[in-house]
């Protein structure tokens, strides 16, 4: 297919971007990959198949995929969870010479990845996020249960949030037995604990494609989806699919603009309905997350409802002011820790946090929230 030169100039920003905000000083590998990838007008045209946004990252969990199927390709010894311990340092002078090669040799299977699937990361470790934005909730409304309705669930991992353990700030939540602990860095002072995690009097997902983990090529592509240098969150996530496959969270397979209403009008009426995205309405367009809105506070006429989400800065509100310095950049992508508190009269907005994409680290923005 061929691709104008228009085209290829906005996708060679794309990837510069990706690797100037996204990878920096998170994924060494991706950085430079990335970087290769927006001065080669052949694998810009790969890339260019892409049906879904964002284009980056699916073009990196395709490759990544492909890898699995075929480990022995010399590209794979630069990715650590085909190579392990065995990994070579991601500056070698042959290595954007070994992506063009791969992918030129693989482009059937990569172009088929790239029209059929999307990118439905699904991160375990966002429940941190989940689990303080539902305290606040639940701090500012201590009289009533809480349920929860999540947008973009993916295979649902986070709405199990509550089969997981914590261990944030020196305090620990959480089933004793559970295969999962999230932890994460806390920046400045702590945020507000919740004495134990917050019990739902219900909970449902709404995903466009949902992903099963009782299907073998979606856990392939969930894994494939995860950077290939990030060995703990490799390790979260595979502990988070078993849990899981043992009791599969319910994740309805839909439009979330046609099924909020239903869903929401399913939950108990008594209950504060917590509405819950993370880095998913980026794939929504500004008429779309207008809806979206309006949506929520239509219902609010008829029900509590809280919209707490985990979104890019602007997506869903703006930062006040940018996050301390320190390591992991994050001065650069982040995203805003947010609860609209939605009534007959408007919505409140209340930032209360930021984070990254990957829940690496928190900073709290309201002590008294």
């Amino acid at each position: 297919m061929a691709v104008d030169a228009a085209r290829l100039e906005e996708l060679a920003q794309a990837f510069e971007i990706f690797s100037e905000y996204d990878a920096a000083g998170t994924s060494p590998l991706y950085e430079r990959l990335a970087m290769a990838v927006s001065a080669d007008e052949q694998l810009l045209g790969l890339a260019a198949e892409a049906r879904f946004a964002p284009i980056p990252n699916l073009f990196f969990a395709a490759v990544h995929l492909r890898l699995f199927e075929v480990p022995d390709d010399p590209l794979a010894r630069y990715y650590r969870s085909l190579s392990g311990e065995a990994t070579l340092a991601p500056d070698g002078d042959e290595l954007p010479g070994l992506l063009r090669a791969f992918c030129m040799r693989e482009r059937g299977a990569l172009v088929e990845t790239l029209h059929r699937r999307r990118v439905q990361t699904n991160e375990p470790r966002r429940s941190i996020y989940l689990l303080l934005l539902l305290a606040a909730v639940q701090r500012l409304h201590p009289d009533r249960p809480l349920a929860l309705v999540e947008v973009g669930s993916s295979a649902g991992l986070n709405l199990q949030f509550d089969r997981y353990a914590y261990d944030l700030a020196g305090q620990k939540l959480g089933p004793a037995g559970s295969e999962v602990t999230l932890k994460c860095e806390i920046v400045g002072p702590p945020p507000p604990m919740p004495t134990e995690i917050p019990r739902l009097a219900d909970r449902a997902g709404i995903d466009l494609h949902p992903l099963d983990v009782g299907d073998e090529s979606d856990v392939a592509w969930l894994r494939a989806l995860t950077w290939p240098d990030h060995g703990e969150r490799r390790r979260v996530l595979d502990k988070a699919i078993t849990i899981a496959q043992e009791e599969p969270p319910e994740v309805m397979e839909g439009d979330a603009l046609d099924l909020l209403p239903a869903v929401i009008h399913g939950m108990p009426r008594d209950a504060w309905t917590c509405v819950f995205d993370s880095f998913s309405l980026s794939h929504f367009d500004g008429s779309q997350r207008a809806r979206f809105a309006s949506i929520l506070q239509e219902l609010a006429h008829q029900r509590p409802i809280a919209w707490i989400s985990a979104e890019a800065n602007g997506v869903v509100m703006a930062a006040p002011r940018r996050p301390s310095d320190g390591p992991h950049q994050r001065g650069s992508f982040f995203g805003v820790l947010g609860l609209i508190h939605f009534g007959p009269r408007g919505s409140v907005e209340l930032p209360l946090g930021y984070g990254d994409g990957h829940a690496r680290w928190v900073e709290w923005l309201n002590p008294d929230v």
